[in-house]
């Protein structure tokens, strides 16, 4: 039973083991082109095409899922870095395996990636130069080389990508965006990760970054995890960063690509930066609606105003826990509470709520009113103010006086005939 023991453990071991292995970018076989008979290559003037080739040896199938042969030349420009064109072909291929110019390449090293299914016992790497004004020297030297790498790869189309949760989100309502790093290499790969470039940081106002994953230093993005019989991956190494955002205004944009850099096999920093989606930011939908019913808005001083706020749900679905709140100008007494919340109002229906204000003093008073009712985040509806005049009871003194009188008059008459 001990023995089993120790067998389990030595077996997963070695499992464990086996499956590390491999994991971080390494060269496995390299060939200089000197070795290979190749003494340099050069083409000069001005706007001049000139083409060269090497040669080298490279059995189809001798490398193993998750590598890859790269040819490494090493370009000379002179004497201005600019203006040149530089195209690569394998065997007899007609499109280039790798097109570049002083735009493309950044230093003088150019790493093109060749095709398993292309490659054969004995190889032919072509290219084809072009000079012009500022550039007229383009070389190729003899330290240039071909070899076998095991490294991460990151070339795919979908190896970056950002997607949004929401395509048209409301304006002010957190959104996620997911940004995925795909590895279909056979090494894993430590990045540094960042939501926006450094310079693009303050570039579009109109999104604002609340939390999440927007930073990461050393995050690793493992290997391919299982390839075709082909050879190629179908399930490649993931890592995911998600971080909130929201809307600051209603508008079309782009959003602003993220970017990860990482040390390649050849220790040179690489720069990938992901798509660009596109959104629509919203206004919010006002499904709630508020509004004051009102038939007399002028009153004497004292006397009650009556009116009606309707609360109309304009969608098609209920609405629950809906909170209206009425809003008076000083000096103007609401009669009763100035909240009243409604538990539901169906598709399409509409609830009433009776308002009695009045005042002690005459002037014009402001009545109005603000609805409360919970989506992904809190909405507000505000009705249309109405406004209420009140008016002096204008009846005359000497009126009401001589009223008085005449009342008085009519019970000493009463009392008299009485007595």
């Amino acid at each position: 039973m001990r023995r089993s023991g120790w067998t389990l453990f030595a077996w997963l071991a070695a499992v464990l083991l086996a499956l590390s292995a491999g994991a971080e970018a390494e060269t496995l076989r390299e060939t200089g082109f000197s070795e290979l008979g190749f003494e340099g290559f050069q083409v000069e003037g001005v706007n001049q095409v000139d083409c060269g080739q090497a040669f080298f040896l490279e059995a189809q199938g001798s490398s193993l899922p998750g590598e890859a042969t790269i040819a490494s030349l090493h370009l000379n420009v002179s004497p201005v870095w600019d203006r040149f064109d530089f195209n690569v072909f394998l065997n007899k291929g007609q499109a280039p395996v790798a097109e570049v110019n002083e735009k493309i390449l950044a230093g003088e090293w150019l790493r093109v990636w060749l095709p398993a299914a292309e490659l054969r016992q004995k190889n032919e790497l072509r290219w084809c130069a072009k000079t012009s004004f500022s550039a007229t020297r383009i070389g190729v030297e003899p330290d240039s080389r071909v070899g076998v790498y095991r490294l991460p790869d990151f070339s795919s189309p979908d190896s970056f990508t950002m997607e949004p949760s929401e395509t048209s989100p409301v304006v002010g309502d957190e959104f996620a965006i997911a940004v995925k790093v795909r590895n279909r290499g056979g090494a894993d790969a430590v990045i540094d990760f960042s939501y926006r470039k450094p310079s693009l940081e303050e570039k579009q106002p109109e999104i604002v970054v609340l939390k999440g994953a927007t930073e990461a230093r050393q995050a690793l993005v493992p290997k391919c995890r299982a390839y075709s019989g082909e050879g190629a991956c179908v399930q490649p190494g993931e890592k995911e960063f998600v971080y909130w955002v929201k809307a600051a205004e209603a508008t079309k944009m782009s959003l602003l690509p993220a970017q990860f850099e990482y040390v390649d096999v050849f220790g040179e920093r690489q720069a990938r930066e992901s798509n660009r989606p596109s959104i629509e930011a919203m206004t919010a939908k006002v499904k709630v609606k508020p509004l004051i019913l009102s038939e007399k808005e002028i009153v004497k001083v004292g006397q009650t105003y009556v009116g009606r706020v309707a609360l109309k749900n304009t969608s098609l679905a209920g609405v629950s826990d809906v909170r209206l709140s009425l809003r008076v100008d000083p000096g103007l007494t609401l009669e009763g509470n100035d909240v009243k919340e409604f538990e539901f109002i169906p598709a399409q229906g509409t609830e009433y709520l009776e308002v009695r204000v009045k005042a002690d003093a005459p002037g014009a008073y402001a009545l109005g009113c603000e609805t409360v009712y919970q989506e992904v985040r809190l909405r507000f509806a505000e009705c249309e103010p109405v406004t209420i005049t009140v008016e002096e009871d204008n009846v005359n003194p000497a009126l009401l006086a001589g009223l008085a009188l005449v009342v008085v008059a009519g019970l000493a008459y009463g009392y008299i005939n009485r007595s």
